[in-house]
């Protein structure tokens, strides 16, 4: 397994192109004078250019030689997590030893851009979570409440039926201006008086109140628009032509309402 303590050899050394700190070509006012043992040895200031441009060079292949190195240890597969971690820290170094001062500051402007749209989509991603949250609950509770409030057999049939198309809008007052407050609004398609289907916002007691009263397709959903004897007393009196859904009655429900039942599918001399 590859070992994780890779040493980047001279790697501070470096002085990039076109930056301060770039050897300096001005002939100096004397010669430089370095003590080379006992005997000391004077150097012109081309000479000096000329070490720090091979020196610069020669740590300049090192790095490219590291960076390489790093780079196919990190492309194998046998890594630890750690190893992994030092390797891709040790190519970071690398890589910003290499570029120039302004490929720095440009590089570090995309990272500082790249940090913040990370962390614009993680609040993105938890404002839209509550949003959800708090919109899935007002819708529900509004449809819940105006569906027990119409008398209907199971409210929760009619989260399934209307949620869908409920919305969260803002509330605007008699003169149309917007108030601030978010409530729901139930998608509505009516037809005009041309015969144009249109779309319309009606609040969940509205469009439950229409359901009511379209007994052929709801009528079975709403204790007021079937036979009055299930759980109402013995009263067998209908409302409209709406039929008891017999499969929905428990045992008890269905004994006790056989005579409304028998009158209501025309049954009456063939046994209930």
């Amino acid at each position: 397994m590859a070992k994780s303590n890779y040493l980047l050899a001279y790697s501070r050394f470096i002085v990039r192109e076109n930056e301060e700190g770039s050897a300096d070509t001005t002939p100096p006012a004397e010669p430089v004078v370095v003590a080379k043992g006992d005997t000391p040895q004077t150097f012109t200031q081309e000479q000096v250019n000329e070490i720090v441009v091979k020196r610069n060079k020669k740590v300049r292949e090192q790095l490219e030689t590291a960076e390489t190195t790093v780079e196919k240890l990190l492309a194998t597969q046998n890594l630890t997590a750690q190893d992994r971690a030092n390797f891709e820290a040790q190519l970071v170094e690398v890589q910003s030893q290499l570029r120039t001062k302004e490929q720095q500051a440009a590089h570090e402007a995309i990272k500082l851009q790249n940090e913040h749209k990370v962390r614009l989509d993680q609040t993105t991603e938890q404002l839209n979570f509550y949003k959800g949250q708090f919109e899935t609950s007002t819708r529900n509770s509004a449809i819940l409440k105006a569906a027990s409030d119409a008398g209907a057999y199971n409210p929760e049939q009619f989260v399934d039926t209307l949620g869908p198309r409920t919305k969260i809008v803002e509330e605007t007052n008699g003169q149309g201006e917007k108030t601030g407050r978010l409530i729901p609004r139930v998608l509505v398609i009516e037809k005009g008086e041309d015969g144009t289907p249109t779309e319309v916002l009606k609040t969940a007691e509205e469009a439950i109140a229409d359901m009511k009263e379209d007994v052929d397709r709801f009528g079975n959903m709403f204790r007021g628009n079937v036979a009055k004897g299930i759980g109402e007393g013995s009263n067998s009196s209908l409302a409209g032509d709406a039929r008891v859904d017999v499969s929905k009655m428990t045992t008890e429900e269905y004994m006790a309402n056989r005579e409304a039942i028998a009158k209501q599918y025309k049954l009456r001399g063939r046994g209930v």
